[in-house]
């Protein structure tokens, strides 16, 4: 199984978990007969790109050893997304060999159509104030020819809507979808000053009051819960903290309703323990706990903060 490095995060994109197994064979090929290149203009520096990353599986014996580089760019002003990978490591790469590799991802492989039930959440543009949510394009190199991460944006966003109709303060705000010739491109969210790791982490900040924050979570995972769904992936980067320090779940894209299977489980490190690889109120239960074990919460407070 290959393990990624690090990513060069993109601002427009959301996290970026790989989809299904991560061995070193590429799904079908593309629908589309003749990819087309990326301008040369949409990369004009190693800035240019949403994703740069390395790839590593074991040898023999054992020993991890390079595997690819994995590339991506994305032009926010269509939203049309190029991938490639190349057998050079990134130290090694230049700026023309990594232009070079990227093709164009099929449209209706990464955006769905969007449903007519959905034509109210459609917006003009990114307001201020806002996050664009991307597909996890970093997941097309194993779903390629296939609908599967199109499909999920579409699960992500019908959850984003069903929390909307309806809203609790500790569940990220949605405000639409962009589209771009019929297909979603982005989802709107709200977005928030700094995430629950972040703060924690931060040096010369006020005392954050870490049992109220646990609360909070608590307060929007029941929510999340009496809509029949469960988060499945509680972990300190999938909470923000707004202006008030007051803790909102975001990152629904695990988020699925009870008893259906997962095709994300969870953060490694985060989900020890998760039984069999279904959507169960008991996830987060596990989520929580690793999270106020985290926070340096005292067991007896974890005991009385249970969401199932």
């Amino acid at each position: 199984m290959e393990q990624p490095s690090p990513t060069f995060p993109h601002p427009g994109d959301g996290s970026l978990p790989a989809l299904g197994k991560q061995d070193d064979t590429l799904a079908s090929t593309p629908s589309e007969p003749a990819p087309q290149q990326v301008p040369a203009s949409l990369v004009t520096s190693w800035k240019s790109f949403t994703e740069a990353c390395e790839f590593f599986k074991p040898d023999e014996d054992g020993k991890m050893v390079f595997s690819r580089t994995s590339l991506l760019t994305l032009d926010s002003s269509d939203g049309i997304v190029y991938f490639g990978w190349i057998e050079v490591r990134k130290r090694e790469l230049s700026l023309e060999q990594a232009r070079d590799c990227l093709q164009r991802i099929p449209a209706d492989e990464i955006y769905p159509p969007l449903p007519a039930d959905m034509f109210s959440l459609k917006v003009a543009s990114a307001e201020p104030g806002h996050h664009i949510k991307r597909p996890k394009f970093a997941s097309y190199r194993w779903a390629a020819g296939t609908k599967q991460l199109a499909d999920r944006f579409l699960e992500e966003a019908r959850t984003l809507h069903l929390v909307q109709r309806n809203p609790h303060a500790n569940l990220v705000g949605f405000e639409g979808c962009l589209v771009e010739d019929g297909r979603i491109i982005g989802l709107l969210l709200k977005r928030y000053p700094t995430t629950l790791s972040d703060r924690v982490k931060a040096k010369d900040n006020k005392a954050l009051d870490r049992a109220s924050c646990l609360r909070g979570i608590v307060d929007g995972l029941k929510h999340l819960h009496s809509l029949g769904m469960a988060h499945n992936d509680v972990n300190p980067s999938n909470v923000m903290l707004d202006e008030e320090d007051r803790p909102v779940i975001v990152d629904l894209g695990s988020c699925t309703p009870f008893g259906e299977r997962l095709t994300e489980g969870g953060t490694p490190g985060w989900n020890d323990g998760f039984g069999e690889e279904f959507s169960r109120a008991s996830n987060d239960e596990i989520g929580l706990r690793k999270v106020g074990e985290w926070l340096g919460i005292t067991e007896k407070l974890l005991n009385l903060l249970q969401v199932v």
